[in-house]
């Protein structure tokens, strides 16, 4: 993945190395993300958690079925946009 903002940018190597680039500046160390919670970096347990109600995602985590809701709107309505060359508007 790779992050782009006003004053730099991240280039995510792997899973959890990164490079940095600020001022026009790269950093000259290979920067290290902290560890996550390893219980779920398996997606599948995570799904059978989910399935099985052993936990509950809030409304809006990246993973919930309400945020990807929003995901799949916003990707139709690009696709759309980028056919018909007009802006489309998202029901609320």
């Amino acid at each position: 993945m790779e992050v782009y903002g006003n004053k730099g940018y991240v280039f995510c190597l792997d899973n959890d190395k990164m490079l940095l680039m600020e001022n026009d500046r790269r950093s000259s160390d290979t920067l290290r993300a902290a560890p996550n919670d390893t219980s779920y970096s398996d997606p599948f347990v995570y799904f059978k958690d989910v399935i099985r109600g052993n936990i509950k995602p809030a409304p809006f985590d990246l993973s919930s079925a309400d945020n990807n809701f929003i995901v799949v709107q916003i990707l139709e309505a690009a696709k759309k946009s980028a056919s018909t060359g007009k802006t489309v508007f998202l029901d609320r």
